[in-house]
């Protein structure tokens, strides 16, 4: 069964813990969107398409466009992360070159003193 499989593969307690009474409520008889919607875990989005999708009997086709909806939030989310820590890293890299120049002129700005 594919519930086995997918239980196998996540080893996040909370969704693990919800996949065997998911499992057992469907082996009962239960529809798939009516066991997920016991877990507030779960998006309701992603219930609600999964009950829409049982009824119409599409629901290889619902978790296609559901893998490809979450996959595009992932990566805009990752690209504003980049676009949020590339002027952070900029700063703090030229901070730390802007040390580094200080320690190494302020020795030769006091030897010219002593010199001079």
């Amino acid at each position: 069964m594919s519930l086995d499989l997918t239980h196998k593969m996540i080893d996040f307690f909370p969704i693990e813990t919800s996949l065997e009474a998911v499992k057992s409520d469907i082996l009962k008889g239960s529809a798939l969107g009516e066991s997920l919607s016991k877990y507030r875990i779960y998006d309701y989005k992603f219930v609600s398409m999964i009950k829409v999708a049982e009824q119409i009997n599409k629901l290889d086709d619902m978790f296609e466009r559901l893998s490809e909806q979450y996959n595009e939030e992932i990566e805009h989310q990752t690209k504003m992360i980049g676009v949020v820590l590339e002027p952070l890293i900029i700063i703090i890299i030229g901070l730390i070159v802007g040390v580094i120049m200080v320690a190494m002129y302020s020795p030769m700005f006091d030897l010219s003193k002593i010199i001079g």
